[in-house]
């Protein structure tokens, strides 16, 4: 096999796992009886598929619905490794996509730790929610936690090239 043919079938797979990825919110949605508005692109912050909700107050929802695409990813790793333990591809597939699931800028634990402080915000100060998610955002940003966070995800990066160069 080329490497532009490795190349091409990992980035393939790594689409797939953004698939079901998304299709575990969708699920996660249906279960917890939120309303999916669309289901597509964005650009904002970063180019990314989105399923936007109708947004739960209720803080174990949104937990559930925003974890509930990680669970769909682990699923899904279990399942490959049970079946296929030894395709190289799709282990460096499955390492891209967990070094997206737990990227430190705009992950679904970025999102649940930023929405559950921008309600806080909110209830103090009385703007609406979009303002006091780009308030927490920014303050989010370069924090002591962010730092923490960055530090964990790039352990696991290197982790995972280490892994990989072990096992490719």
């Amino acid at each position: 096999m080329t490497a532009a043919t490795s190349i091409l079938i990992t980035m393939f797979i790594v689409f797939c796992l953004f698939i079901i990825h998304e299709f575990g919110h969708i699920i996660g949605a249906t279960i917890l009886k939120l309303r999916i508005k669309n289901f597509g692109f964005t650009t904002k912050p970063i180019l990314h598929f989105q399923i936007s909700v109708e947004w739960s107050r209720e803080k174990w929802k949104r937990t559930i619905y925003l974890l509930s695409g990680f669970f769909a990813y682990l699923i899904t790793l279990i399942i490959i490794l049970l079946f296929e333990p030894n395709n190289k591809l799709i282990y460096l597939a499955l390492s891209i996509q967990f070094i997206i699931e737990t990227n430190p800028y705009y992950s679904d634990f970025v999102i649940l730790m930023i929405s559950t402080n921008a309600y806080k915000t909110q209830r103090t100060s009385k703007i609406t929610y979009r303002e006091a998610y780009k308030i927490e955002y920014q303050k989010y940003k370069f924090s002591r936690i962010w730092y923490f966070h960055f530090t964990l995800w790039a352990l696991i990066i290197l982790g995972i090239i280490k892994f990989n160069t072990l096992t490719l």
